[in-house]
């Protein structure tokens, strides 16, 4: 793909290179308990809110060069019998780029942007979640 939009752009640089991965966790009960990591969800772990109808945040990091953006939080869904049947769903989605890269050095950026958020998705994970994906190798 690179080599063929390379002869349109008439630029040696890209502006932006980025990856963004959009991934969620049916949480089976309180994310707060295992499923997440204990440093997103702690506002969870309290006792201030007996029952919690919407949770998100929101990190974003800059670095030389480039930065990654995270989005994570709570979504409600309901089975296919209705509202009394919710389950809870925690979303991680990750922005994560570089700027102004040489258009030579595009696979080797891909590649440190996916490297990179693999270690966010893996820095997000609770206990419950990392047996659960040993589980199913």
């Amino acid at each position: 793909m690179v080599s063929a939009v390379e002869e349109i752009i008439e630029s040696d640089v890209w502006t932006r290179v980025g990856l963004r991965y959009i991934n969620a966790i049916d949480v089976h009960g309180d994310p707060a308990e295992g499923w997440v990591n204990d440093a997103l969800v702690g506002p969870l772990q309290s006792d201030a809110f007996a029952v919690v109808s919407d949770y998100s945040g929101r990190i974003a990091s800059a670095v030389d060069g480039g930065g990654c953006l995270l989005q994570h939080g709570l979504r409600f869904n309901e089975d296919q019998s209705g509202a009394e049947n919710q389950y809870m769903t925690y979303v991680f989605d990750f922005d994560v780029y570089r700027n102004e890269v040489a258009v030579q050095d595009t696979a080797a950026a891909l590649d440190d942007i996916h490297a990179q958020a693999f270690n966010l998705f893996d820095w997000c994970l609770g206990p419950k979640a990392r047996e659960q994906l040993s589980a199913t190798k």
